[in-house]
């Protein structure tokens, strides 16, 4: 039986090298923290600390590592939602997450603001100045299944924001209005959005009904008016900048022709594109299959992830880290410092932090 098994083994690496893997390209960078979990991370506004929901033995935490030095401390005492984001306020005056109780907590004050029911799937946002929170909420306020809800901190109300989808939401610098999805939007598939609307928060009424023609990996609110970043083409290979006022698209990075021979589903792909907050640059995932699965050879087994930051004015790229991208948690979410220079990444459940610029 042993030397039987012994055998199969030597016959797996034959047949998987014939497929051609090949291992992937490790540049990670220092590593910072270990234990990251959680759907997204940020920095604090003075670009000293990185937050994330600690993924460990114990109860899920909202953890701050200092990036000088990777000194660790827990940033408020609930037990956080791991499957839920973080949103912090531009003026750094409020991180927002949710409790495992679904309560809406800001951690900087340890106060909770709402007792809330959030979607499995919801999306958070926040002003900039941190008086207002989106969210989904399930059910509805309406009494629908699921709605997008807004809370005003400071009158302590919670509303319907009625014109709104279940997803997308990013208020713009006043804070007198929110893009979001526009009604009827798929509240679970984010990147299969293609109506948008510009809500007045004042009147409540539409202000602007605005059409996606990139399929939506990050939006971003900014003086010059909303803008997408997505992919442009069906096969995955264009990643574009879609301003929606202007009802433009631009390419802004183009996959080159797969160094591997290996051809799996999915595969070369873009996927995680975040803005700066100044709009000026664009991170994002590109990978490529390694090796095909040994039993089902149309799924890629090993693929590189490259964490590559595009110059929105200029036009120039950098890959700023590389390695594998499948095993062991693979590639997670990014962010940028306030300032732009710096990035925040995630492998598996480790997390990494370089310049965006040599």
């Amino acid at each position: 039986m042993q030397r039987f098994m012994v055998v199969v083994r030597m016959l797996t690496i034959v047949a998987l090298s014939g497929l051609g893997c090949r291992r992937a390209t490790e540049d990670r960078g220092p590593l910072l923290a270990k234990g990251v979990g959680g759907t997204n991370i940020v920095w604090t506004a003075d670009g000293a600390e990185v937050v994330y929901v600690a993924s460990t033995s114990g109860a899920p935490a909202l953890q701050a590592v200092r990036v000088a030095d990777g000194a660790l401390r827990q940033l408020d005492v609930a037990v956080a939602r791991p499957d839920l984001p973080l949103a912090r306020s531009a003026n750094g005056s409020a991180l927002y997450y949710f409790t495992d109780a679904g309560v809406l907590r800001e951690a900087l004050s340890g106060k909770d603001e709402r007792a809330t029911s959030p979607a499995s799937w919801s999306v958070l946002a926040t002003s900039a100045d941190g008086h207002l929170v989106a969210y989904v909420a399930v059910p509805g306020i309406d009494g629908s299944p699921e709605a997008a809800a807004l809370v005003d901190v400071d009158r302590a109300t919670l509303s319907p924001l009625t014109h709104c989808g279940p997803t997308w939401f990013r208020f713009s610098p006043p804070g007198d209005a929110v893009l979001c999805a526009d009604v009827g939007a798929p509240s679970n598939q984010p990147e299969m959005v293609r109506d948008f609307v510009v809500v007045d928060l004042t009147t409540g009424d539409a202000r602007e009904r605005l059409a996606a023609l990139v399929g939506p990996q990050d939006a971003w609110f900014g003086a010059t008016g909303p803008k997408l970043a997505g992919l442009l083409d069906a096969d995955g290979t264009a990643m574009a900048v879609n301003d929606l006022r202007a009802g433009t698209a631009r390419v802004v990075y183009r996959l080159l022709p797969s160094s591997s021979d290996v051809k799996t589903r999915g595969f070369p792909a873009m996927s995680g594109a975040s803005f700066s907050a100044d709009g000026a640059q664009l991170a994002f995932w590109a990978a490529e299959c390694l090796g095909a699965n040994f039993a089902e050879p149309e799924y890629c087994d090993t693929a590189q992830g490259s964490l590559v930051v595009v110059d929105l004015e200029t036009g120039s790229h950098r890959v700023v880290a590389s390695g594998e991208a499948t095993g062991g948690g693979g590639i997670g979410p990014m962010a940028f410092s306030d300032d732009g220079a710096r990035i925040a990444y995630r492998f598996a459940r480790e997390l990494h932090v370089r310049p965006t610029h040599p």
